[in-house]
């Protein structure tokens, strides 16, 4: 796997400038440029990279088109969630990483993104509608987790290399969401200068204490398990109003149940 993280090259690049600037700023969108971070894996039968921006449609169009075309015989593994945990979770990605300022219910009625992202349906169906079946293997993040060995093994056979290899940070969580964490004032717009690439640059000068300040100024520490508690079942409410039927859509597609996911997504 690609050392970098999150290269989404195959994004177009003007999508990826208002999905995600600071990556669209990293310029893997360049063949040249994408194509350097596997100068060292010649000889290997399997390179690859993950882009969680590859199944963000409608926000990022043809996207399995674009794979397809740069490797017609590439393996598609996709990850998913329970679609209302991985909502959530995304929200508190965006009040740490991106400026998110709304409530949790306000956020999930006002950014589509966070119901695009978990209808797996539709995101999986773009590249059905391309690649072969046995290019595409779908396995749930708690599977994974609480059969990680097993999982992997699956996914090794899938792809041909050898079934028992260990990974050494097999059993080690990491990029876990943080209980307190800080969310942007107001309407963000502090916040959002303090993470642009100006300020990236101003910042190396800048003396300690200011940036302090600034910080402190654009952002407050706010507790995860308790600042939306009293909203939290009004969003799950509406998350599973949007959420029900693309799963069990998802469901009948892949011809497979989801015990580990929330059973009122089947109702």
């Amino acid at each position: 796997m690609s050392q970098v993280k999150e290269p989404t090259h195959f994004v177009d690049k003007n999508e990826l400038a208002k999905i995600s600037p600071w990556i669209a700023r990293q310029a893997f969108w360049q063949s040249s440029k994408y194509l350097k971070l596997f100068d060292g894996a010649h000889g290997f039968p399997v390179v690859g990279e993950s882009s969680t921006n590859y199944s963000k449609s409608p926000l990022a169009t043809h996207v399995p088109e674009r794979i397809h075309e740069f490797c017609a015989n590439a393996k598609i593994l996709y990850i998913m969630r329970d679609p209302m945990n991985r909502a959530i979770s995304h929200f508190w990605h965006q009040v740490s990483h991106h400026s998110e300022t709304r409530g949790l219910l306000q956020a999930f009625q006002e950014n589509p993104e966070y119901l695009h992202v978990s209808n797996y349906c539709h995101q999986l169906k773009g590249y059905i509608d391309v690649f072969p079946s046995d290019s595409i293997y779908t396995l749930t993040y708690e599977e994974l987790r609480s059969q990680p060995l097993l999982a992997l093994s699956s996914i090794y056979d899938w792809l041909g290399v050898h079934p028992d290899h260990q990974p050494s940070l097999i059993g080690t969580r990491v990029n876990q969401t943080a209980r307190t964490m800080q969310q942007a004032r107001g309407f963000g717009m502090l916040d959002r200068l303090r993470q642009s690439y100006a300020w990236s640059k101003v910042s190396k000068i800048a003396p300690l204490a200011l940036k302090g300040v600034g910080r402190n100024l654009a952002t407050r520490n706010v507790d995860r398990d308790t600042r939306f508690t009293a909203e939290e079942p009004a969003a799950i409410d509406y998350l599973l109003s949007k959420l029900r039927d693309p799963t069990k859509q998802l469901a009948d597609m892949l011809e497979r149940d989801f015990p580990d996911w929330d059973e009122r997504l089947f109702e």
